[in-house]
């Protein structure tokens, strides 16, 4: 089987090539608007944030985040501090940021492996000023409320559902304080390292959707692999319709989900998140036809 899939993959990349040689002005041109994604949308939103987490998690921010919220968020999900701490930082930058935050503190040994594969699965969040900004343009403010909501609520009840996957120690939190200088040459390395691998696995999709978007594959097929592969292009597929948005917005798309394979390296279990996210977009989904249905 394993023969198969590598012979498949074999062929499937040397097709790949050979577009880029037939297609290379559409190759090109989708190449710079990966690039204008990521330099409008994910450098902006992710650097500062990537950045500032070195320094809130060195200077014991968790630890005051844990001192407020620790004791309804153990009784919600049974996690710690440090996992208080990852949920709204995610919920601040945006996906695949809790990737990295969760990878971060599990390398130093603040979290087990089982405790950061349940957090992984619940602080899949899209970055609000995605959806106010984004998404707003294509369905206007008012849906793009219920759409956020929708996706930051349908996450709590996706925490929920994990919470006896693993029960975090309820022990005191304890950081060590390094030399800022060490703390921002490491936070400058390691973030541009994860935003070059952003845009990388940005470009990869992207490259692959245009080559099949100017195939003569048949439209259903075109419409799904547009849906799943990346999200942007997703979201811009469907137009306005809230309920395929909100779902693609709680799935991710493949992009997002190589991104979070790529950060966590094999070191945190995978397979859960994957049922997270497609627990994620169907409850997500149906949220969101009720409400369409009760307006």
């Amino acid at each position: 089987m394993k023969k198969i899939v590598n012979f498949l993959l074999l062929f499937f990349f040397i097709y790949i090539t050979i577009q880029i040689f037939i297609n290379n002005d559409n190759i090109k041109f989708c190449f710079f608007e990966a690039i204008n994604i990521w330099y409008y949308q994910v450098l902006p939103n992710l650097l500062p944030m990537f950045m500032i987490n070195s320094f809130l998690l060195n200077y014991g921010f968790a630890h005051f985040l844990a001192i407020i919220f620790e004791k309804p968020f153990y009784y919600l999900f049974k996690i710690n501090g440090i996992g208080v701490y990852i949920f709204f930082m995610s919920m601040l930058s945006g996906f695949p940021s809790s990737a990295k935050y969760i990878k971060e503190v599990y390398d130093e040994n603040l979290i087990s492996k089982e405790e950061a594969t349940k957090l992984l699965a619940f602080t899949h969040f899209s970055s609000p000023l995605f959806i106010l900004g984004f998404i707003k343009s294509i369905v206007g403010f008012n849906t793009a409320i219920i759409i956020l909501i929708v996706h930051y609520s349908t996450n709590i009840i996706i925490g929920l559902l994990f919470r006896n996957i693993s029960e975090s120690d309820n022990k005191k939190m304890v950081y060590n304080v390094k030399p800022f200088g060490t703390i921002l040459k490491n936070s400058i390395k390691n973030s541009i390292d994860t935003l070059l691998l952003i845009l990388g696995t940005i470009i990869f999709f992207m490259i692959i959707n245009t080559i099949i978007n100017n195939s003569n594959l048949p439209f259903i097929f075109k419409y799904f692999t547009n849906i799943f592969l990346e999200m942007t292009n997703g979201i811009n597929y469907v137009k306005n319709n809230p309920i395929l948005i909100v779902m693609i917005l709680s799935f991710g798309g493949l992009c997002v989900h190589f991104q979070v394979l790529s950060i966590i390296d094999g070191k945190i279990k995978y397979q859960p998140y994957l049922l997270a996210r497609l627990l994620h977009a169907f409850i997500s989904g149906m949220l969101v036809f009720i409400i369409s249905k009760l307006m």
